[in-house]
């Protein structure tokens, strides 16, 4: 489909997406910072609090990043969040394992009522909580545009190389996934 038309569609299609993953970022980092201060801090979260700490972290962090040129300074970065991912599935899987969330466990009385997980979630949760596994499986794989600087970027470049690197970037990905569904749920 080599029509204007549908180029128009695709380039409104990104652009929407981009929007929204900016909104749901920037939902993340203002209930994220808000919760920190509340808990380390014991400042109480108001809305007031949230424009004013998006604000803040927008104009000193997120645009001096938005303004580099190439962002191949933050490749380190990426890896550093890989290994805290991995970090954090390890030590929920420990935590698990030593019950210390249980009923009975050392910490389960430190948590408030309102945070404590209930099980089964009540029927009118049930479709909100369907989004969220979408959400997550939506933002677990968004490096398509990305795809053609990945493949230039290979050494000896070759489809089958491509694919294989694909493939097992994939695994791991769906692998990590997984076990922070199943540990968080247990």
């Amino acid at each position: 489909t080599n029509s204007k038309g549908f180029a128009t569609v695709c380039e409104v299609v990104c652009i929407f997406k981009t929007a929204a993953g900016c909104l749901a970022y920037s939902i993340l980092i203002r209930d994220s910072a808000g919760a920190l201060l509340a808990g380390y801090l014991d400042v109480p979260q108001t809305p007031a609090l949230g424009r004013t700490l998006l604000m803040g972290l927008t104009a000193a962090v997120l645009l001096p990043l938005c303004l580099l040129r190439s962002l191949a300074s933050l490749q380190y970065t990426s890896i550093l969040g890989l290994l805290g991912m991995i970090y954090t599935t390890l030590f929920m899987a420990y935590r698990l394992y030593d019950g210390s969330y249980a009923a009975d466990g050392h910490y389960h009385a430190y948590m408030q009522e309102h945070l404590q997980p209930h099980f089964p979630p009540e029927p009118e949760e049930r479709p909100m909580l369907a989004l969220v596994l979408v959400s997550l499986l939506s933002t677990a794989y968004m490096a398509h545009y990305n795809v053609p600087r990945f493949y230039w970027s290979l050494k000896d470049t070759s489809p089958g190389r491509f694919q294989g690197v694909v493939a097992c970037a994939f695994v791991m990905t769906i692998a990590l996934f997984v076990a922070f569904m199943v540990i968080g749920f247990l």
